[in-house]
């Protein structure tokens, strides 16, 4: 099997809006280019709640890697998108 050969950077860019802001933002989004995920077209709140559990051997592997800026690692994962 051939290693993969694409490789991207993430970046993240926090802004502070006011509600107004955001709404507008939002709108413009949805009248030009996104629509809502299926799972919040019908709430009123537009929202669900993620749970993200990290798992790590006894050695902490998967942490040490990461900060090690290794760009072959992985992560171990249990996500929830439940109240319950």
């Amino acid at each position: 099997m051939s290693k993969s050969t694409l490789h991207f950077q993430r970046f993240e860019f926090k802004y502070l809006l006011t509600r107004l802001q955001a709404e507008n933002i939002i709108e413009d989004c949805l009248a030009h280019h996104l629509e809502w995920d299926p799972f919040v077209a019908e709430r009123e709140d537009k929202s669900y709640p993620v749970t993200s559990l990290y798992l790590d051997s006894y050695g902490l592997r998967c942490y040490h890697e990461k900060i090690a800026g290794l760009e072959d690692r992985f992560k171990i994962r249990v996500r929830v998108y439940d109240e319950e």
